[in-house]
């Protein structure tokens, strides 16, 4: 558990810098407004970061411990205590990380890294990881690819893409109940002359947005609520404002469509246009070992999430 933590750990950290000096600027004058929550969701990360390092540490040496023993009762016991913990990190460590990078956002200084991303087969992967856990509850996720000559290499992030289909893709299971689906579908787009261009649109049967969600949507912190008397929030409301900037600092375009027969998120994924003087590949190859590791741990993040909502 600790290696595939640390290198979950390595998504969060590889885009970030050893010193704040954005946040050491919020010093130099009396914080207000934005400026606050930015400081305050800043020191929260780097908190959660260090507890979750703890914990972390802590869970490793106590796995090893109980494997020395060579008590094989004693290891089944126990693993599925460690398995829980090792799903509430990763949801802890999506936490952070989502905080982390609306920091970033807000201070101007979050920038993607790009490489050269077989689209389609990483989004084919990232589907079949969350399609138990769906079935689990009863919904139905469908992937569909009308995408008929690929490999189609695009120059982006690919962290980030995970990242927004994961968003896009949660919105849309946490809306839907036993019973419907979730249909996921790429191809190439439609009013574009390029072949690097393609949609992704992800579908729900579910009730649809609130006005006054629509009303703000890619606004950081607005999500829907239960009820107006406990505020009890769905989530954090970092979903939507997250996957709209990753799509614009790569040049993509994402729409949304909803009402009470459900809601609707195009995608639009193109090359970046940003020269990074890379080379695309000529050959086709699939997620790195590391890279699909990386994926997973994002995949199993997402899903201990669900199921903290789904209990709820």
């Amino acid at each position: 558990m600790s290696g595939l933590l640390s290198r979950y750990r390595f998504v969060a950290i590889k885009s970030r810098k050893d010193t704040h000096p954005m946040i050491q600027n919020h010093f130099v004058d009396e914080p207000t407004g934005n400026s606050k929550t930015a400081l305050l969701c800043g020191g929260l990360s780097q908190e959660m970061y260090q507890a979750l390092a703890a914990i972390q540490t802590a869970a490793g040496c106590l796995k090893q411990e109980i494997h020395r023993s060579a008590n094989e009762q004693m290891i089944q016991r126990t693993q599925w205590m460690l398995d829980h913990v090792h799903q509430g990190t990763l949801q802890l460590y999506r936490i952070a990380e989502n905080l982390e990078d609306m920091l970033a956002a807000e201070q101007g200084t979050l920038l993607p890294q790009l490489e050269p991303v077989e689209l389609v087969s990483q989004y084919e992967q990232l589907i079949e990881l969350l399609r138990t856990a769906c079935a689990n509850q009863g919904i139905q996720l469908e992937w569909h690819c009308q995408v008929e000559e690929y490999p189609v290499f695009l120059n982006c992030d690919g962290g980030w893409a995970d990242k927004i289909l994961l968003n896009v893709v949660s919105n849309a299971v946490l809306a839907s109940t036993s019973g419907q689906t979730v249909w996921v579908e790429v191809r190439c787009a439609k009013n574009s002359q390029r072949s690097d261009t393609l949609e992704i649109v992800v579908r729900d049967e579910g009730p649809g947005l609130p006005q006054e969600v629509q009303n703000h949507l890619y606004e950081v912190f607005v999500n829907r609520y239960q009820s107006s008397e406990n505020c009890v929030s769905y989530g954090a409301g970092l979903g939507l404002y997250l996957a709209h900037y990753y799509c614009s600092q790569m040049g993509w375009e994402i729409e949304v469509k909803t009402g009470p027969q459900g809601t609707e998120v195009m995608i639009v994924a193109c090359n970046c246009a940003l020269d990074t003087g890379m080379e695309m590949p000529i050959f086709a190859s699939g997620l790195l070992p590391l890279e699909h590791e990386i994926q997973n741990q994002r995949a199993l993040a997402e899903i201990s999430y669900w199921a903290s909502r789904w209990k709820d």
